[in-house]
């Protein structure tokens, strides 16, 4: 349904004591934080899509032994795999978020949920790169301190490494969630309000 020709068409028939019913104002307050959640979409497909290319050379870029080259490729290959489930299911939802236009209550409920479960998709994403990023960190310092015969003393103390890991991870995990609730979670919150007010009516 289009609610200005809706509206239009109301105004022309010179009902003073028609109103646009509020759902519609609803509704169409839900097409900005759309828009808006669009736009970000589109930005990090292509910001993903270049970091998974960089990723590729990283071992040129941090001077990897050559040696270490096989086995980091055949880490980064899993990652591509898991990138790819990721990101085809991501651009499948962008598509549909392209098609929605806060036309009914039901089209933003179905988005709301959608958006809700890539949300958790990302995170579980995310959370995936993790043993990828510390294998990549154990192959540099592997690569670092064999060119330079150095040690660390960190690693001397397998109680030390282990609460580094832990902190790290808590660290990756508390910057995941909230860059995630940073970015898509507004979106959820206002399409809640929306939905909230419907509800009301």
């Amino acid at each position: 349904m289009n609610f200005d020709e809706l509206k239009t068409q109301w105004n022309e028939e010179g009902a003073d004591d028609v109103q646009v019913p509020a759902s519609v104002e609803q509704l169409k307050a839900a097409q900005h934080p759309l828009d808006q959640l669009k736009k970000n979409m589109k930005k990090e497909l292509v910001v993903q899509l270049i970091a998974i290319a960089l990723i590729g050379i990283f071992p040129f870029q941090m001077k990897l032994l050559p040696s270490l080259f096989p086995i980091y490729y055949m880490a980064y290959a899993l990652l591509v795999m898991a990138s790819a489930y990721y990101l085809y299911h991501f651009y499948q939802f962008y598509s549909q978020v392209q098609q929605y236009g806060a036309s009914t209550k039901d089209s933003l409920l179905e988005l709301y949920y959608n958006l809700r479960l890539n949300m958790e998709r990302y995170k579980s994403f995310s959370f995936l790169i993790m043993p990828f990023a510390y294998f990549t960190g154990g192959l540099l310092l592997y690569s670092e301190l064999k060119t330079h015969n150095a040690h660390l003393v960190v690693f001397e103390n397998p109680y030390l490494a282990l609460l580094l890991v832990v902190v790290v991870t808590v660290l990756i995990v508390t910057f995941t969630v909230i860059w995630i609730d940073r970015f898509y979670g507004r979106y959820v919150k206002q399409l809640k309000l929306v939905l909230d007010a419907l509800k009301e009516e």
